[in-house]
């Protein structure tokens, strides 16, 4: 809901604006593939606050891919929080939009949490991506931008991750 929900608002008073999103999740917010049920008390709280929200469905203007880019940001998938899930780097001025996969406090890197991520096993993976790229400052989707060394404190908290499954046999 925290990705979506406002969408059918914000286009009422702007609707010739676009909306974009990573191509594998159109399905969920055009209402096509519905949304994830989590379990437990978190579950439940989510289903009220959904059917209290009501985010409504829409059909995304551009559905990005790895590569493609909206003037100078590109499109780095990153699956795992969701199956579309994207970051976006400007590698003009050096800045990387990390969406919900990583969260800075403004003291400790953390992934997002794990309840709330589809496929830790691939949102893990999508940190190694983030680990190969070069930028400077760091967005994510939850807490504060990271400005001091951002790739290299990335890249030191992506090391202390488990190893993926195929290499840890």
């Amino acid at each position: 809901m925290d990705h979506i929900g406002g969408v059918t608002t914000l286009k009422q008073p702007a609707p010739f604006a676009k909306v974009a999103i990573g191509k594998s999740d159109a399905g969920y917010a055009a209402g096509q593939i519905p949304l994830p049920i989590y379990p437990g008390i978190r579950g439940v709280l989510l289903r009220v606050a959904g059917a209290v929200m009501r985010p409504g469905s829409f059909r995304a203007d551009i559905l990005l891919e790895k590569g493609d880019r909206i003037g100078t940001l590109r499109c780095i998938p990153l699956p795992g929080h969701t199956p579309g899930s994207i970051g976006l780097l400007d590698e003009r001025t050096g800045t990387f939009f990390a969406g919900d996969i990583l969260r800075y406090d403004g003291t400790n890197i953390a992934e997002g949490p794990a309840g709330f991520t589809m496929d830790l096993d691939n949102s893990r993976q999508s940190m190694r991506t983030i680990a190969s790229l070069t930028f400077s400052i760091l967005l994510p989707g939850h807490g504060v931008p990271l400005r001091d060394n951002a790739a290299g404190q990335v890249r030191a908290f992506i090391a202390t991750l488990p190893a993926p499954h195929s290499e840890s046999v």
